[in-house]
């Protein structure tokens, strides 16, 4: 199989909740013996992970939180690095602007698409905007949310109350699935048992 990942901000360079799950999920593909793009946002994102390619796309910062690199991910080279590639199926982290390039990759491509939901905007975008404005900001949230992962085929997310809220709020059509956490058994091996 050949993937494409497109994770926003970059797990590289960018130190988040969701960095090992990518950094995994990239290893575990290549082990399984798939192909692998990976599309994010710079600086300094490397050319290779592990054997996967890896493409920047240009990346800017958010105003509202600039220490987070974002992209558009509409670029010449994304699309040139995309169409060569080929993938049977793209995967994006949700949300952000990168995941919505993947959903337009997506539909030009005629390829599935599987969302990974990991920032739950609806409950933190409220605390950027006075009280009085929260409800209507939460809606607002949640209709981007749906409309973004209605080109979905599958909504991955990481917990269960999480995937009742968005299939509650008929995300990816109620196909929300949760993105079981894993041990790293490299990291965590009985060899390094000590007696102390």
């Amino acid at each position: 199989r050949r993937v494409a990942v497109f994770v926003e901000p970059s797990p590289f360079t960018y130190i988040s909740g969701y960095q090992n799950r990518f950094k995994n999920l990239i290893q575990h593909l290549k082990g399984a013996g798939d192909e692998v793009l990976v599309i994010t946002t710079g600086p300094d994102a490397p050319s290779e992970y592990c054997g996967a390619k890896v493409v920047q796309a240009p990346t800017f910062r958010f105003a509202l939180y600039n220490s987070l690199p974002l992209s558009l991910g509409y670029s010449r080279k994304v699309w040139r690095a995309l169409k060569e590639f080929d993938p049977d199926i793209i995967h994006a982290s949700s949300p952000g602007f990168l995941s919505c390039a993947a959903a337009t990759y997506h539909h030009i491509l005629r390829r599935p698409l599987v969302l990974s939901y990991h920032t739950h905007v609806p409950k933190y975008v409220q605390d950027y905007f006075w009280p009085c404005l929260a409800p209507l900001v939460r809606s607002f949230s949640w209709l981007l949310v749906r409309n973004l992962h209605a080109s979905a085929d599958l909504t991955l997310t990481v917990s269960e109350p999480l995937a009742k809220e968005l299939r509650g709020q008929n995300v990816s059509k109620g196909n929300v699935e949760v993105w079981q956490r894993g041990v790293d058994s490299d990291l965590f091996n009985p060899k390094y048992r000590s007696d102390a």
